[in-house]
């Protein structure tokens, strides 16, 4: 099993955990949904709330993943408009995360939970991996980010492969 506390590349990246201010922001969102996704869950657990970026970036440089302290709606809160309504989401999006890009990562509340991305022109697509492989994913695979994960191996968008522990062998 994956653990967060056990990933090598965690020295590469500037980790700066936030607080939540209330538990029940995290889960009050899913209620009507069937409840928090596990996942999901794992993550709060496990990292919590957090910014990350690249060790050597300088303080004032923007995080390259956030970690929200709790879900937002991408129609309400993020974008403000109901674009991704028209262009793949089936119902508004629960954002969890965000990248210095201007993507959202969350769940398709009109799809069963469906871990996607939506990115700046508000176009919804679905993610390869559930949501706490994405972001250990991305932690294991930086500075590139993860494309698969197959057995414990995540497949970077470089081409090459990596584990919690580093670089796969070939």
């Amino acid at each position: 099993m994956l653990r967060f506390d056990r990933f090598s590349r965690q020295q590469a990246l500037q980790i700066r955990h936030r607080t939540v201010a209330d538990t029940d922001a995290i889960q009050r969102p899913f209620v009507f949904c069937g409840g928090i996704p596990k996942p999901y869950e794992r993550v709060m657990s496990e990292i919590g709330p957090c910014e990350i970026k690249g060790a050597e970036e300088p303080e004032n440089f923007p995080a390259h993943l956030v970690i929200l302290p709790g879900p937002i709606s991408a129609i309400s809160d993020y974008f403000r408009d109901q674009q991704i309504l028209k262009l793949g989401a089936k119902a508004d999006v629960l954002l969890v995360a965000t990248d210095s890009t201007g993507h959202g990562y969350g769940y398709d509340t009109g799809d069963r939970l469906r871990f996607v991305t939506v990115d700046n022109y508000r176009i919804v697509d679905a993610m390869p991996m559930p949501f706490d492989q994405w972001v250990f994913g991305t932690i294991a695979c930086w500075p590139e980010g993860p494309v698969s994960f197959d057995a414990g191996v995540w497949l970077a968008t470089d081409g090459r492969t990596y584990t919690q522990n580093g670089v796969a062998p070939a």
